[in-house]
């Protein structure tokens, strides 16, 4: 299953661990590496984040179904999952800074993911998340990052759908610095 997901171009997953216990390290020294096996061992492994991409078919939107008239490109919806696993590190803004980076690096590599996606000429045109309508944590989280109910009332299977319609560098930037996590940099990843 894990070959499958990272050859599949309609997914991008994010495992979520435990900042290392040498975190200021990290940010002060220009050589800081994330050592494979060791700042990802199970033990700090806390949760996930994943994206999938699908056709938008909601001829609602821009007037058009599955092609967007205005660029001729077929529309994609991202909808994305978050899962905190281990319940000591829910509650703590580790969700939301997971989204918040995980949307920035969508952001920013916005056509790298949607080139990726069966090789066809896309448009990511917003994110969705599905929410069931008893796990009010959630939705406080996707509502407090701008995502708001395509529905006021919940479908079929008791989930409402949240929606981010504005995925502009300048605003995913600005939600970085609100929570304050503006000053996050990519660290290389080695194998040792």
């Amino acid at each position: 299953m894990q070959r499958s997901w990272r050859n599949d171009a309609d997914k991008l997953t994010f495992i979520l661990c435990l900042p290392p216990t040498t975190t200021r390290d990290l940010f002060t020294n220009p050589d800081a590496t994330i050592i494979a096996q060791q700042h990802d061992a199970p033990h700090q492994m806390i949760g996930d984040i994943n994206l999938f991409l699908t056709e938008d078919s909601d001829d609602s939107e821009h007037g058009c179904g599955g092609e967007c008239v205005h660029t001729r490109k077929r529309k994609l919806v991202g909808e994305l999952e978050l899962m905190i696993t281990r319940k000591e590190y829910q509650g703590q803004g580790l969700g939301r800074a997971a989204v918040l980076l995980f949307l920035w690096y969508i952001v920013m590599r916005r056509d790298e993911v949607v080139a990726a996606y069966e090789g066809e000429e896309c448009i990511l045109t917003h994110m969705s998340v599905k929410i069931h309508q008893d796990n009010e944590r959630s939705i406080g989280l996707f509502t407090s990052l701008g995502f708001k109910k395509k529905l006021e009332a919940p479908n079929y299977f008791g989930e409402f759908e949240l929606v981010l319609k504005d995925l502009d560098v300048v605003r995913m930037f600005g939600m970085l610095k609100t929570y304050g996590l503006e000053g996050c940099k990519k660290l290389p990843y080695e194998y040792k």
